[in-house]
């Protein structure tokens, strides 16, 4: 009796438990922004603050993801390329040392290498013509800006910063002062024989030996040696000459042991000069036991005061109101001769 009981009490009560609405949390339903069971109620669960259980999907991906991509990608490029000044002091660790292409065909000396190196020489002569070419343009263009009183790019703000030097008060040259002046004389060019820019036009090159050059008539560089003969203590003065030359070109290379060989023949007939315009350092190692002459190194200005296009150059003064005479370019040792043999007997 009290088994059928009890069995009658549970029956009615799962009867009542059927009746009665199960909470949203424990209902069977898929909500696309949950995992698993949410509820049938469709109302997002909340979750706690600061969590996102999926991410929200933007509206126009398209547009949003690759610009922010792209903007990732610009930042790193930009952190990633050097400044300039970076790339300066990069510059100037590595000056005046020997290309990587030239230590190569040196220690291996194949035709890959060597091919490698011809290409790089010849890469960096040309850009040092054009850089020069730029660099006179850009004078010549500061210099109008300085008359004019138009600045160029650059000229904004610029200042010297470097001390003054010292003037000690002796006398210089008219040649020296002519380079570190060049203004002062200009007016008159024509009239004063000791001005290095007397009709420095009318004869820019010069390619023969001995060919006349006006526009250097008289000039003076009293800096490790002479172009102007000083006053005679004593017999005939000898024909001065300036050797301009780079320890770096192969012209001057093929040149110089057939010019080493006059200067033993001439003696003191001729007195030479060699002006040192090596690039990456002037320095007298550059012509010791290769040329018996006086070693100094190339002045400011003197470059464009007397023409110097290139390299091997000979400036001639044989005094004597004679004009100047330059000779530029690779000469052989037998067509020297007969000009150095002319020049020395009064021709």
């Amino acid at each position: 009796m009290n088994l059928q009981l009890t069995r009658g009490v549970y029956m009615a009560l799962l009867g009542l438990l059927a009746f009665v609405p199960l909470h949203g949390a424990q209902a069977s339903c898929l909500s696309y922004w949950q995992v698993g069971m949410s509820g049938c109620d469709g109302k997002k669960k909340e979750e706690p603050a600061g969590v996102d259980v999926v991410a929200k999907v933007p509206e126009n991906p398209s547009q949003t993801q690759p610009q922010e991509q792209k903007k990732q990608d610009t930042q790193q490029k930009a952190e990633q390329e050097p400044t300039l000044d970076e790339r300066i002091d990069e510059f100037l660790e590595n000056h005046g040392k020997p290309p990587r292409e030239f230590v190569a065909f040196n220690l291996e000396p194949t035709l890959e290498n060597a091919v490698k190196w011809i290409h790089k020489y010849n890469e960096t002569i040309t850009r040092s013509r054009q850089l020069a070419a730029m660099w006179t343009q850009a004078q010549q263009l500061y210099d109008d800006a300085m008359k004019t009183g138009k600045p160029l790019p650059g000229m904004e703000g610029m200042q010297d910063d470097l001390p003054p030097v010292q003037d000690l008060g002796v006398p210089l040259p008219a040649s020296l002062q002519a380079l570190l002046n060049p203004n002062a004389n200009k007016p008159q060019a024509h009239n004063d024989p000791n001005n290095p820019y007397m009709q420095a036009s009318a004869n820019p090159y010069i390619t023969l030996p001995g060919q006349a050059t006006p526009g250097l008539g008289g000039v003076n560089t009293d800096m490790g040696g002479s172009l102007t003969p000083s006053v005679a203590l004593g017999g005939p003065e000898p024909v001065r000459i300036s050797y301009y030359f780079s320890a770096q070109c192969p012209f001057c290379k093929k040149f110089e042991p057939g010019f080493q060989s006059l200067i033993k023949q001439f003696g003191n007939k001729i007195q030479v000069t060699c002006v040192d315009m090596t690039p990456a350092g002037q320095d007298v190692q550059n012509i010791h036991g290769k040329v018996d002459c006086q070693w100094r190194p190339l002045m400011k200005g003197e470059k464009d005061a007397y023409k110097i296009e290139a390299t091997p150059t000979l400036i001639i003064n044989r005094g004597n109101g004679k004009p100047m005479e330059r000779i530029a370019g690779y000469v052989d040792e037998l067509t020297l001769k007969d000009y150095f043999t002319k020049i020395t007997q009064g021709g």
